[in-house]
């Protein structure tokens, strides 16, 4: 969906959600959402799309490049565990730190 949407801010401060938006974003009343401001924009997110959207960023930041040797990519020989590494729930430690909760996992 990349259609310009017009609304209107009531004297409250709120903007309705189209439908349409709504149905796509998958959100219904009572959900929460995220809003950030990006370059004077305001954009509103999903907290399920903010995790896949760090999920891939995290990918595309730890995956080998390809044809790297291994020691390019800094990366551990197969089989072995590096002392620091963080645990396979990140994401998930750094929305519950985030929101206000104990670091479980993950080293400082």
């Amino acid at each position: 969906m990349s259609d310009v949407i017009k609304t209107k801010i009531n004297p409250n401060g709120r903007v309705v959600i189209p439908l349409s938006v709504r149905k796509a974003l998958g959100v219904k009343p009572g959900d929460e959402v995220m809003m950030r401001m990006v370059e004077g924009e305001l954009r509103i997110y999903t907290t399920d799309g903010a995790l896949e959207r760090l999920r891939r960023e995290l990918r595309e930041l730890t995956a080998p490049e390809a044809g790297a040797t291994p020691a390019e990519n800094k990366t551990a020989p197969a089989g072995s565990t590096p002392a620091a590494s963080p645990s396979p729930s990140l994401v998930e430690d750094l929305v519950r730190t985030r929101r206000g909760g104990e670091r479980t996992s993950w080293r400082a």
